[in-house]
């Protein structure tokens, strides 16, 4: 139960900070540079909300799980992001799901499953480098 309320509460809180960066993105990068640029720009800065947020999150609550089940509470929390964006994009654009991912152009999926990856790792790593106290 524990890992779940983890990893709920991980997705929430990186959503909430996702839609505000992406709110400042689309009034001030996304009419000058285009919606590709404003994407780029936006993803090294929630990479590292999501560490900070992990981090936060582990010092808080996560210091009683193992690595494992941090694994799996990251894992968790990326598969609520993946059907919610789902749901979302979807629901809004009104794309066929097959549409949706073949719109996407290489870069953007590149940096988007980048992203994935690290948001589903960052919880487990941060309790690492914790135990190792690098």
């Amino acid at each position: 139960m524990r890992i779940m309320q983890f990893g709920g509460l991980y997705f929430l809180i990186t959503v909430t900070l996702h839609f505000l960066v992406q709110q400042i993105r689309q009034l001030s990068f996304l009419p000058q540079v285009g919606r590709r640029a404003a994407g780029l720009v936006e993803a090294p800065i929630m990479l590292v909300l999501i560490f900070i947020t992990a981090a936060l999150l582990v010092r808080w609550m996560g210091s009683k799980l193992s690595t494992k089940a941090l694994l799996i509470a990251g894992a968790f929390a990326t598969g609520l992001l993946i059907v919610s964006g789902l749901v979302l994009d979807i629901g809004v654009s009104g794309y066929r799901p097959s549409e949706y991912f073949l719109n996407a152009d290489r870069t953007t999926r590149a940096v988007y499953l980048g992203g994935l990856f690290v948001f589903a790792l960052s919880p487990a790593l941060v309790q690492q480098m914790r135990t190792k106290q690098i």
